[in-house]
């Protein structure tokens, strides 16, 4: 079964399913080595039932993880649809993942899942390349694509920087923000606000200049 991004009506065992592998990974659990027999127990149906949608246990938490992920940046994506400046918006994303990095769910563990090099997350790449040829949205990116297009429209982003480097710059400084709240840095004179103010500062800055 493929899982198209942004879906939002699912039967009612695949969510089931999707639900316990959310429940298992918040768990701690290595994603890996999570057996099919462990998500439909938690699931509630029968282990046969998992069969009947999906080929093998990669495709179904590959399927699980993605659509968790795209109902996460669905609606991110949104909300920052409603700013009115890219200033705005990076401050609304910068300020998401303050929230987000203590909450249990936090997206952190599914990017380092994401980015390993086990047959689960390859499943996962190879899906969103699949998808992206066909036209669909690229979870984070397409946040990022939003933001960008705000940034154009109010003249905040030079027409003039190349299109993959205005990704790039805005991508890593998102991540970059995110590994300093998880990592909780000790660093002299620069708390979190301080950080995040900064951020904005410079992306308005070097985006601003082509």
């Amino acid at each position: 079964m493929d899982l198209q991004m942004g879906e939002k009506k699912i039967p009612e065992k695949i969510a089931a399913m999707y639900q316990a592998v959310r429940e298992l990974i918040e768990d701690g659990a290595d994603v890996n080595r999570i057996k099919v027999s462990e998500i439909t127990q938690r699931a509630g149906i029968g282990k046969g039932t998992a069969y009947e949608y999906f080929s093998n246990k990669e495709e179904l938490i590959s399927n699980a993880m993605l659509y968790q992920m795209s109902e996460i940046y669905s609606q991110l994506g949104r909300q920052i649809a409603e700013k009115e400046s890219f200033e705005e918006s990076i401050r609304f994303v910068l300020s998401s993942i303050t929230e987000k990095i203590g909450q249990r769910d936090c997206f952190l563990r599914y990017v380092h899942i994401f980015t390993d090099n086990g047959p689960i997350s390859e499943m996962m790449r190879q899906k969103i390349r699949e998808q992206k040829s066909d036209g669909h949205c690229c979870l984070a990116l397409d946040c990022i694509g939003q933001m960008i297009r705000i940034g154009k429209r109010t003249g905040e982003i030079s027409e003039k920087l190349p299109e993959a480097y205005i990704y790039m710059e805005v991508l890593s400084k998102v991540i970059g923000f995110a590994v300093y709240l998880a990592g909780e840095w000790e660093i002299e004179g620069c708390n979190r606000g301080e950080m995040k103010e900064l951020i904005c500062m410079s992306l308005k800055k070097e985006l601003a200049e082509g």
